[in-house]
């Protein structure tokens, strides 16, 4: 096994102890453009939600120096959450009651082993 596949079974390890892990609703959206070149403004369309495990990205670091991430924001969230996830910018997660909105995905990739994906989250305030 390699370094990026050792790091891939820990995260899927973690991802899957329920004691860790914690529950994020995953809603994909997308913006359409209007027929008339885009002057008259786009269209929001969401997708089904999914279910989704993940683990706050401070328990990873504090367990495996090799993640390096900068400062967040007050009141943003960064989570680890699996490879297979298809996460991207302006996507909605809900989690805890509150509804925020995905601003940076990261793909953690060791040895060219694609090992998880970290999500850095917005509360949507209103």
């Amino acid at each position: 096994m390699t370094l990026g596949q050792d790091v891939k079974t820990i995260v899927d390890g973690l991802l899957s102890d329920a004691n860790i892990r914690t529950t994020l609703t995953h809603t994909a959206r997308s913006y359409l453009s209007s027929s008339d070149g885009g002057y008259s403004g786009t269209t929001q369309s969401s997708a089904t939600s999914t279910s989704i495990y993940a683990v706050p990205a401070r328990y990873f670091k504090s367990r495996m120096g090799l993640l390096k991430f900068g400062d967040l924001k007050q009141g943003d969230f960064r989570f680890i959450t699996s490879s297979d996830n298809s996460c991207s910018s302006a996507d909605l997660i809900t989690f805890d009651s509150g509804t925020y909105e995905v601003r940076d995905v990261q793909n953690i990739v060791f040895n060219e082993v694609k090992a998880a994906q970290a999500i850095t989250v917005s509360k949507i305030t209103t």
